[in-house]
């Protein structure tokens, strides 16, 4: 399933409606709100757009990342997911626990 970002949105303030819609997620991408993250020292290139990145600790609690791309991002659970993953230097989670199950196998 995929999500509008090109809604207009109340930045972080759409999230807690967000959530509460979307009950079996814990990621979400949306474009930033006019200086959700502050000033940004570099001009963003002209094909490019501000996303906020939410992650959803649990219910009430979320945590936000600035990310600057060109194209449309993916929107689904895993795709967000795997993003932020990468941007923060950390190897995405269901490619970590994949590695752990091909470990654990035996070949006989």
């Amino acid at each position: 399933m995929t999500y509008d970002l090109t809604a207009a949105e109340e930045g972080p303030n759409s999230d807690v409606a967000w959530f509460r819609k979307h009950a079996d997620r814990n990621f979400r991408i949306r474009l930033a709100s006019p200086g959700e993250f502050g000033v940004i020292i570099s001009p963003i290139p002209s094909d490019a757009r501000e996303y906020a990145i939410v992650q959803q600790l649990r219910p009430g609690h979320r945590r936000r990342f600035p990310a600057i791309m060109r194209g449309e991002p993916g929107t689904s659970e895993r795709a967000v997911e795997t993003l932020l993953a990468l941007l923060l230097g950390h190897e995405p989670a269901h490619s970590a626990s994949r590695k752990r199950a091909k470990k654990g196998r035996r070949h006989v």
